[in-house]
C-alpha cells in the first residue's frame, strides 16, 4: 500500500510539473558598440557582434546567420536642398554562420568577424536563441556593410527632377541631364552611365583610363527617350584596385 502511495506521488510530481513554454529573450544586439535597428559593419576590418539573451529555465544555444541581399538595398541621398534620391546597388557577396552552445540564465556572447574589403550595402542578420526546453526566439535586423574605400557618387543636379516617390517622371521625347561627381580614395579607373529598358541597353557612355581621384559628370545628356515605359538610369564607377559602386534611379516615360 505504501509503495502504491509513493508511486502515485511520484507520478503526480512529474505530471503536475509545469512545462516551460516561455521563449528566451534577446535583450540586445550590438555591433561595434552600436545598438539600434540598423547595425553597421565596416568592410576590410575586424568587427564584433555582442548579443545578450536570458531565459528563466536556462539557455542552450545561440546562432548567428549573416546573408547577402542582392539588388537595390541602400539609399544614397544627395544634398538635402536638392531632394534627389538614388539607390545604391549591393556590391559583393559574403555569408557566414556561427553557432555557440550556452549555459546559464543570462548570457552575453561576443562574436568576431573579418569582413571582406570588397563588399558594400545592406545584409540580413538573423539571430536565433534556443533554451533548454527547445523554445526558440528569432530576430532579424538590417546590417549595413560600410565601405569607405569604394567610389562615392555626389549628385549635383538632374533634370527632370525626382518626384516624391523617388522616381523621375518624363514625357516621351525628353532627355536626362545630369551633373555629378565620382570621388575615390584611390584612383578612378572607369566611369559608366547608361539607361536600360526592360530588355536592353537604350544608351550608355563610358569614360576609361581616368587615373584621378575625382571625375566630373558635367551636364551629361542622354538621347531623347521616345518610347513610353519604365527605364533605369544607372551610374557606376570602378577604381584602380577593382572596387566598384553603382547607383540607379527609375525613369517613368509617358
Amino acid at each position: 500500500m505504501r509503495y502504491l502511495f509513493f508511486l502515485a506521488l511520484t507520478f503526480c510530481l512529474f505530471s503536475c510539473k509545469k512545462q516551460d513554454e516561455l521563449n528566451p529573450v534577446i535583450r540586445f544586439i550590438r555591433t561595434n558598440g552600436g545598438e539600434n535597428d540598423s547595425l553597421r559593419f565596416f568592410a576590410g576590418q575586424e568587427n564584433t557582434i555582442v548579443i545578450a539573451a536570458s531565459d528563466k529555465e536556462g539557455l542552450s544555444q545561440m546562432k548567428i546567420e549573416i546573408s547577402t541581399l542582392t539588388g537595390l538595398q541602400m539609399e544614397h541621398i544627395a544634398p538635402v536642398s536638392l531632394e534627389h534620391v538614388f539607390l545604391e546597388v549591393n556590391q559583393g557577396s559574403w555569408d557566414t554562420l556561427r553557432i555557440a552552445n550556452l549555459q546559464g540564465n543570462d548570457v552575453e556572447r561576443q562574436f568576431e568577424f573579418a569582413i571582406p574589403s570588397t563588399i558594400h550595402g545592406k545584409w540580413n542578420l538573423k539571430v536565433t536563441v534556443i533554451d533548454k526546453s527547445g523554445n526558440i526566439t528569432e530576430e532579424e535586423r538590417d546590417i549595413f556593410m560600410v565601405n569607405d574605400k569604394n567610389p562615392k557618387f555626389d549628385l549635383t543636379s538632374i533634370v527632370p527632377v525626382f518626384e516624391e516617390n523617388g522616381r523621375i517622371q518624363m514625357v516621351a521625347g525628353d532627355t536626362v541631364k545630369l551633373t555629378g561627381q565620382w570621388l575615390d580614395l584611390a584612383l578612378l579607373d572607369l566611369v559608366r552611365a547608361e539607361i536600360l529598358n526592360e530588355t536592353d541597353v537604350f544608351w550608355s557612355q563610358e569614360f576609361s583610363a581616368i587615373n584621378a581621384s575625382s571625375f566630373d559628370l558635367n551636364q551629361l545628356v542622354s538621347p531623347p527617350i521616345l518610347s513610353s515605359g519604365k527605364y533605369l538610369y544607372v551610374i557606376s564607377a570602378r577604381n584602380s584596385v577593382g572596387l566598384e559602386n553603382k547607383v540607379q534611379a527609375e525613369l517613368i516615360v509617358e
